[in-house]
């Protein structure tokens, strides 16, 4: 089964810019999104130092990390699912 990652936080202005797309999304598609101030044990262990941070999975296994948005978009993320 395919995921996503989503590190996010409320005083982003990219992570804020790109959450309508992702609202509009999390409900058809596995995307769990994680606020980096709220979880931050999750945070650390799993590396992120900048967000927005998208981590993809496939089969439990990360396959892919983006960092920012500008590779970000609501064709690149139902293609993910769909392949």
């Amino acid at each position: 089964m395919k995921k996503i990652e989503y590190y996010t936080s409320k005083t982003c202005g990219p992570c804020q810019a790109i959450k309508p797309l992702i609202n509009e999304i999390k409900n058809s598609f596995p995307i769990e999104v994680i606020d980096v101030d709220q979880n931050q044990e999750l945070t650390t262990s799993k590396g992120i130092r900048s967000v927005p941070t998208f981590i993809f999975y496939n089969e439990g296994q990360e396959t892919s990390r983006k960092i920012g948005t500008a590779s970000i978009n609501k064709r690149m993320l139902l293609e993910f699912f769909k392949k």
